[in-house]
């Protein structure tokens, strides 16, 4: 499953890595356009999980996956010509691509495990080592092939890997040994041309829609996260129809979207706002070489296998232990780092160079401290989903999980394009940018790290919402 994850990230990273220089120096698009541009791109890209995990949990994975995967490989042929129109038409196809492939996937995962399994957030940990192994590789292969083959030939390179992750997907899926729970139903189901045909109908309504909505990002932004509010207050419903812990758990789960979204909110913003930052404002230059902008991308994926493989084996021991680093305070720990991240960038500012430029070792440090909030929040997320949400909902849940990610790509772009008040003419200039950049990321920071406190702060109300064995214990000294 690693491998199939490490084969699928490449498109991702690279789109990440290169859709807002691509957009910004091929095809002319001002700056705080395209942080919109790419805002609606992630927030589309992770809200159509939501279609895309019920597709899969309704009629079969396995069809969900290999539709997913010739999808999202036609939309990168398209993204490589150099038209905006085009532009939109292939990320449109990526994205509902990926929205097949991304949940389901995390769902065949997590049916390795039982929920209860103490190695289930180690094998999360592990699988999103493989997803990132891929996505290392593109990052910073990006930067280099763009430069010297041009943006359509490092797009076209990384989507053809998709085939290769859908060949290497059907000839291992019979290997797999789900967990299979009570009362549900099997999850390796005979694949039939009957239920290709409920996902392809729905391809082609929801392409042309997506397109549509990223030529028109604000009005995206915005319906995202109003779908958000939407999917909260049905979470809100579905609870209430529960009893006992199934209910309190769904409340919890809730929660920790809100958080997540905090997280996700300034994550987001190392495409869009930070990319520019790092082209125009960071000393890039070793020797007589300069590295490229996209190929500073990887090292996120660099950090995730490195601190991946630690924070693993941290995990692990501490099952053989029995003990567990409890859901809250990983959370509060993910959310504190990756605040930290933006705040060490505004340290990294005020030490500039004559000509406005900072040292790269500051983009390092930012990259090392918002990874290690991921490796908290990212792959015990969606650990969390199965752990906290019954098993008949839990396609739908990994799949609004991933819309919350969605909603918070949406909010990143009013982040970003806050960050765009320099002139065009000054944008380039570090001594007229860095003190709008040491605002906002400094204010980003800040706030995210106070979500971090009050979640330690909360600690003892999570407790009271969930936990089962205080509970337990609670009903047992009412009836002493």
């Amino acid at each position: 499953m690693a491998c199939v994850n490490a084969l699928f990230m490449p498109s991702l990273s690279m789109t990440n890595a290169l859709l807002v220089l691509y957009i910004t120096s091929q095809l002319q698009v001002s700056v705080k356009h395209a942080y919109l541009i790419y805002a609606a791109f992630g927030s589309l890209f992770y809200s159509s999980s939501l279609l895309g995990g019920y597709l899969g949990g309704r009629f079969d994975y396995k069809v969900a996956i290999i539709c997913g995967c010739l999808l999202a490989g036609f939309g990168g042929c398209l993204v490589a010509i150099p038209s905006l129109t085009f532009v939109f038409w292939g990320l449109s196809c990526f994205i509902i691509g990926s929205g097949l492939v991304v949940p389901n996937l995390n769902c065949i995962t997590g049916r390795l495990f039982s929920k209860d399994d103490p190695l289930r957030d180690s094998g999360f940990t592990i699988a999103y080592i493989g997803v990132n192994v891929g996505g290392f590789i593109a990052s910073i292969s990006s930067g280099f092939i763009a430069n010297y083959l041009g943006y359509h030939a490092a797009f076209i390179a990384s989507y053809l890997l998709l085939l290769l992750c859908l060949i290497i997907f059907l000839i291992n899926f019979k290997r797999f040994e789900f967990y299979q729970a009570p009362h549900v139903r099997p999850y390796l189901p005979q694949v039939t041309f009957k239920n290709f045909l409920p996902i392809i109908f729905a391809i082609i309504i929801a392409v042309p829609v997506i397109a549509f909505l990223l030529n028109h990002a604000v009005l995206s932004n915005t319906l995202l996260i109003t779908i958000g509010i939407i999917m909260a207050i049905i979470i809100v419903k579905i609870a209430l129809n529960e009893k006992g812990v199934a209910r309190r758990k769904l409340f919890g789960f809730l929660i920790f979207i809100f958080f997540g979204i905090a997280f996700w909110a300034l994550y987001m913003l190392a495409p869009s706002a930070l990319t520019i930052f790092i082209q125009n404002n960071v000393d890039r230059q070793i020797g007589n070489f300069i590295i490229p902008t996209a190929s500073v991308y990887g090292l996120n994926p660099f950090f995730i296998i490195t601190l991946g493989s630690l924070t693993s084996w941290f995990f692990f021991r501490m099952s053989k232990k029995n003990k567990t680093l409890p859901l809250r305070l990983k959370f509060a720990a993910g959310i504190s780092c990756i605040g930290l991240g933006y705040v060490i960038l505004v340290l990294g500012i005020a030490a500039h160079d004559n000509l406005g430029y900072i040292a790269f070792l500051w983009v390092i440090l930012s990259y090392f401290l918002q990874t290690l909030g991921e490796l908290f929040v990212g792959p015990i997320g969606n650990s969390m989903v199965g752990s906290l949400v019954p098993a008949r909902l839990e396609g739908m849940m990994m799949g609004v999980w991933q819309l919350s990610t969605g909603v918070a790509g949406a909010i990143s772009g009013f982040l970003a394009s806050a960050t765009a008040k320099a002139p065009s003419n000054k944008i380039t200039e570090p001594l007229f940018t860095n003190h709008i950049f040491a605002h906002f990321f400094g204010l980003y920071g800040l706030v995210t790290i106070g979500v971090g406190l009050l979640i330690v702060l909360l600690t003892p109300q999570f407790k009271r919402l969930w936990d089962e064995d205080y509970h337990k214990l609670a009903d047992s000294r009412k009836m002493a």
